[in-house]
C-alpha cells in the first residue's frame, strides 16, 4: 500500500470513497501519551479535480478512525515498511467500523418515527413515582423550564451544564436479555430506594443506596445502569476512571465535584465505571499518593451520604478483587454479572435482530449455542457485523451465511487478503489443525463444524470450529475430561513432530491453554497426586517448584497419549490433510466423508 491510497466501497446504496494514510507521529498522539509510534488513519472523502487537473481530496472528519499500529523507540525505514504491511491488515477493520457508523447515522436520519419516539423518551424527565415530589418542569431541548402555571420545583434548571451529567437514556430492562437474577437484584435495590417506608416497617433500616456491579467487559454493567436510571426517571451523573490527575490533589477535587453535582440535583444516581482506577487497594506507596487521595475522598463522600437517602451510588468494575476493602464494606449490594448462558445469548441475538431484516431461515439457536464464553457486547456486535456483510453483498436480508461469517470474524479475525502461506507452511498448518480435529472427535465426540488454513488478520493461521448441539452450557469437568482437553490442545504440536520431526512456534496459544488447565488441576481442583486436596496459590514461591514439576508431568503424559493416538491414525491424518490443502476449508460433511472412507 502507498502512503496515501483512495478506496471506493458501496455503503448501502451510496458509493463512498476513503483515504488511508500511514502517519509517523513523533510525540504524544492517540492511545499512548509520551510515546512514539506508527498510526493508521482512515477517513471517508470526496475527490475532484481543480482547474490545473490536480486531484483534490476533501475529508469527512466526522467519520475518521485511527488505530495505533505499534510503538518504536526511534524511527527507521524498516519500521516504516513494517507499518505499511501491518496497515494493510487493519484497513478492513477500520473501513467496517466507519461503514457501520454511516449506516447507523443514515438509519437515524431516515426513520422519523424512531427518531421522534427516541426524542420524546429523551425529553420526558419528570421524576414520576418519587414520594412527595411534585415536578412541574418541562423540558425544552436539554434545558428544564417552568410549566405554564409557573409552579414546580426549580431543582433541575441548568443540569445540562454539569460536567458529569449524562443525558437521559431510552434503555429499559426489556432491552436487556436474560440475566433474570441480576435484574431481580437491581430492581430490588430500586424498590429499597423508592419504597423505603415499606421496608422500614419490616425493620430494614440499613443503607442500601450503594451498589457494586462486577463482570467482564461487555457483560452489560453500563446497560443495567442506564435501564435503572430510565425506569426510576432519575438524572444520571457518570464518570469513568477520570479521578487521577497529574496535578496534586486534583483527583480528590474531581471526586468531590461529582458528588456535589449529584447532591445538588438529588434524587439522582452516581455511576462510576472502571472503579478500580479510583478505588484500588491502598499500599501507602508515595508513587500512588494522588490515586490514594482520590480513594480517600471517595470513601469520605460515601460516608457523607449516610444521612442522605436521595442518591444512589453505583460502582462498576471488571476487577472486584483489586478494590480497597474499606470501599467494599461501603457497598451494601454486590451484584456480579456472569457471561451469558444459552437463553441469554439467544435473547441478545433476538433483541439485536428486531430492527434488522432477517431471512426466515436464520437459525439463531445454532449461533447462540456456539457463542458460549462470549459476553453480551461481542454477541451484539456479531449481529451488526452480519448486517454490514449483507449490505456489502447487496442483499435485502441477513441470511444464516452472514451470521456464521460474522461469528467467525469476531472469534478468529478477518480473512487476510494479503497474507498467504507458502507450500511448506501450508503443509505444517494443515497437519497442525487436523491433529486438533482428530483428537477432539475421538476423545470428546465433538462434531467438526469447520477446519480452516486460511490466514486471518493478526496471528491466526488456521483454526478448528466444533458444532455445539447442546443448549445447556457445561460447568463441570472430570479429571478425565480435563486431560482430554489438554490432549486436544497439544494435538497440533504432536502432529507436527510426528510428520516433520520438528515443531514450530505456532503452538504458543495451545501450550498456554494446556498449561492453564494443568495448573488449575494441581492448585485449585484437588486433582494433584502431589498435594492431594490442598488448594494452593499458584504464585506461592515456596510451592512453585513442586507445582511446576507436577504440571509438567501432566503435560508430558497427555502429550505422549496424544502422539500415540495420532500415530495410530496416521492414514486418517494424511487423507484429511490432502483435502484440507486442496480446499483450504473443510466442513463436517467433508470430514465425515474422509473419516468414513478411512476408518469405515
Amino acid at each position: 500500500m502507498k502512503n496515501k491510497e483512495i478506496f471506493t466501497r458501496k455503503v448501502g446504496e451510496v458509493d463512498k470513497q476513503y483515504v488511508a494514510e500511514i502517519k509517523f507521529n513523533y510525540g504524544s498522539v492517540l492511545l499512548y501519551p509520551y510515546s512514539k509510534g506508527y498510526y493508521l488513519s482512515l477517513t471517508p472523502c470526496t475527490t475532484s479535480e481543480d482547474k490545473e487537473g490536480n486531484i483534490v481530496v476533501e475529508k469527512d472528519t466526522k467519520y475518521e478512525k485511527k488505530e495505533l499500529l505499534f510503538e518504536v523507540d526511534e524511527p527507521s525505514q524498516h519500521d516504516f515498511e513494517t507499518a505499511e504491511r501491518v496497515a494493510d491488515l487493519h484497513i478492513e477493520n477500520l473501513m467496517m467500523a466507519i461503514e457501520q457508523q454511516i449506516i447507523d447515522d443514515k438509519r437515524k436520519e431516515n426513520n422519523n418515527k424512531i427518531k421522534t419516539e427516541n426524542a420524546i423518551k429523551e425529553l420526558d424527565f419528570n421524576l414520576r413515582g418519587l414520594k412527595g415530589r411534585k415536578n412541574n418542569l418541562k423540558r425544552e431541548g436539554d434545558e428544564f423550564v417552568m410549566d405554564e402555571k409557573g409552579k414546580g420545583d426549580n431543582r433541575l434548571r441548568g443540569i445540562t451544564e454539569c460536567k458529569y451529567y449524562a443525558k437521559p437514556s431510552n434503555v429499559t430492562f426489556d432491552d436487556i436479555a436474560g440475566m433474570v437474577e441480576v435484574k431481580r437484584e437491581v430492581q430490588e435495590a430500586m424498590s429499597l430506594f423508592r419504597d423505603r417506608e415499606l421496608y422500614e416497617k419490616m425493620g430494614v433500616t440499613s443503607k442500601m443506596n450503594n451498589i457494586l456491579l462486577s463482570g467482564s467487559p461487555g457483560a452489560g454493567k453500563t446497560l443495567m445502569v442506564k435501564a435503572m436510571s430510565n425506569e426510576l426517571d432519575l438524572p444520571l451523573f457518570q464518570s469513568s476512571g477520570e479521578f487521577t490527575d497529574k496535578y496534586v490533589g486534583q483527583g480528590a477535587k474531581n471526586v468531590k465535584a461529582l458528588f456535589e453535582e449529584a447532591r445538588k440535583y438529588a434524587p439522582s444516581i452516581i455511576f462510576i465505571d472502571e472503579a478500580e482506577q479510583v478505588g484500588r487497594k491502598r499500599t501507602g506507596d508515595s508513587n500512588n499518593s494522588e490515586r490514594e487521595s482520590a480513594t480517600a475522598e471517595l470513601l469520605n463522600q460515601l460516608d457523607g451520604f449516610e444521612t442522605t437517602d436521595d442518591v444512589i451510588v453505583i460502582l462498576a468494575t471488571n476487577l472486584p478483587d483489586t478494590l480497597d476493602e474499606a470501599l467494599l464494606r461501603r457497598m451494601s449490594k454486590k451484584i456480579h454479572i456472569t457471561d451469558p448462558d444459552f437463553e441469554t445469548r439467544k435473547g441478545i441475538l433476538e433483541i439485536n435482530a428486531k430492527n434488522k431484516p432477517m431471512d426466515e431461515n436464520c437459525d439463531l439457536d445454532k449461533i447462540a449455542r456456539n457463542l458460549s464464553g462470549l459476553n453480551g457486547g461481542i454477541i451484539a456486535n456479531i449481529m451488526n457485523q452480519a448486517g454490514i456483510l449483507a449490505v456489502r453483498k447487496g442483499l435485502e436480508k441477513i441470511t444464516q451465511t452472514e451470521l456464521e461469517e460474522a461469528f467467525e470474524r469476531e472469534v478468529t479475525g478477518l480473512k487476510s487478503e494479503t497474507k498467504r502461506l507458502n507450500e511448506r507452511d501450508k503443509e505444517i498448518v494443515a497437519h497442525h489443525e487436523v491433529g486438533h480435529a482428530i483428537l477432539a472427535h475421538m476423545l470428546k465426540s465433538e462434531k467438526i463444524q469447520k477446519i480452516s488454513i486460511l490466514p486471518r488478520t493478526g496471528s491466526t493461521l488456521g483454526f478448528v470450529f466444533y458444532a455445539n448441539e447442546d443448549e445447556n452450557d457445561k460447568f463441570l469437568s472430570t479429571k478425565e475430561e480435563l486431560m482430554n482437553d489438554i490432549m486436544v490442545a497439544l494435538g497440533g504440536r504432536a502432529n507436527e513432530e510426528i510428520f516433520f520431526n520438528r515443531v514450530t512456534g505456532g503452538c504458543s496459544n495451545d501450550l498456554e491453554k494446556a498449561t492453564r488447565i494443568a495448573e488449575n488441576m494441581v492448585t485449585r481442583l484437588g486433582m494433584s497426586d502431589t498435594f492431594g486436596l490442598i488448594s494452593i496459590n499458584p504464585k506461592d514461591t515456596f510451592m512453585r517448584e513442586k507445582v511446576v514439576a507436577e504440571v509438567n508431568e501432566i503435560l508430558n503424559e497427555c502429550y505422549n497419549k496424544a502422539k500415540q493416538i495420532l500415530i495410530e491414525n496416521r492414514t486418517l491424518t494424511e487423507e484429511l490433510v490432502k483435502v484440507l490443502i486442496e480446499k483450504e476449508e473443510m466442513n463436517l460433511d467433508d470430514y465425515k466423508e474422509v473419516y468414513d472412507r478411512v476408518i469405515g
